[in-house]
């Protein structure tokens, strides 16, 4: 319990702390999209669905620009396909043939800074910055072609690394409201440092999402 209660306070906390100053705004996030691991050498990695909840809070320091962090509990992944081979003596040369579903969830801290182009209805924006990212836990999933050779489900990923660092740009629309902020943005992250190792590779967790995010 207290663990969770920590990792709560991890993810509460830059939203609470940018909130705190004067003609900030807050609100929360939700997005998916796809995402795939980069460098897993020997695989040929495809993409996955991935999602992202979390918090958001906005400085608006001119019509032109604002500072935000948008700190999250997001869910990444990939498969790959892959091959092992044979053990068998009368089959030499032969392999089994495998797909392999990999999933980590962390926590991610994005500090970007965003700028407009204000127009009649709504405003244009652009949006950059760091993303720091906790890793929780991961699992990956083995299933063979042939379904007389057992695979597994959900065997945990033990090479994740801590942290990891990523950067992240995107683009989209903000709509002033009655009650406050509405976004539409299309997000683009990608991994600088790697999220873990799997067969002793380092492997990149990269994300392209579409997101909605209200602030009062």
């Amino acid at each position: 319990m207290k663990n969770v209660l920590a990792w709560m306070g991890l993810l509460v906390f830059p939203a609470a702390a940018v909130a705190q100053f004067p003609e900030v705004r807050a609100g929360g996030r939700i997005a998916s999209g796809m995402t795939h691991f980069t460098d897993l050498a020997g695989q040929n990695a495809s993409y996955t669905l991935a999602w992202e909840a979390g918090l958001a809070a906005c400085r608006q320091f001119s019509p032109y620009f604002s500072f935000e962090t948008y700190p999250a509990f997001v869910a990444y992944g990939s498969r790959a396909k892959g091959a092992i081979p044979v053990d068998n003596e009368n089959t030499s040369g032969a392999f089994y043939t495998h797909e392999e579903s990999y999933r980590i969830y962390s926590l991610q801290f994005p500090f970007v800074f965003k700028f407009y182009v204000p127009l009649e209805t709504m405003r244009l924006h652009w949006l950059a910055g760091p993303d720091v990212g906790l890793n929780l836990s991961g699992n990956s999933t083995r299933r063979f072609d042939n379904k007389n050779v057992a695979g597994y489900v959900n065997r945990s990923m033990n090479n994740l690394e801590n942290v990891f660092f990523s950067i992240l740009i995107g683009f989209g629309t903000t709509f002033e409201t009655r009650n406050g902020l509405i976004m539409l943005d299309y997000r683009v992250r990608q991994g600088l440092s790697p999220s873990g190792y799997l067969q002793h590779h380092k492997f990149l967790a990269n994300a392209s999402t579409i997101g909605l995010t209200w602030m009062y």
